[in-house]
């Protein structure tokens, strides 16, 4: 089992841009798979609960500190 970390996803059909803090397993490099079981099914998260995903570091405006967002999905 990979430690876990939280990374943000960005979640679609939404008025402003949003994202949601999820759980994922640090695989290697920049590299997650997203291991947070998508808990409100109204919500479309751009990359699915299992997804293996490219995630970069962030900052948000009004955070002081960077943050993993994921930015594309690994096809293997």
């Amino acid at each position: 089992m990979h430690p876990t970390t939280t990374i943000y996803v960005e979640l679609l059909d939404e008025l402003v841009e949003v994202y949601r803090p999820v759980a994922a397993e640090h695989l290697y490099g920049d590299i997650y798979r997203i291991v947070d079981p998508k808990a409100d099914s109204e919500e479309v998260w751009r990359f699915p609960p299992g997804a293996v995903v490219c995630c970069r570091l962030t900052r948000f405006q009004g955070r002081a500190d960077e943050v993993l967002v994921a930015i594309e999905e690994v096809r293997g």
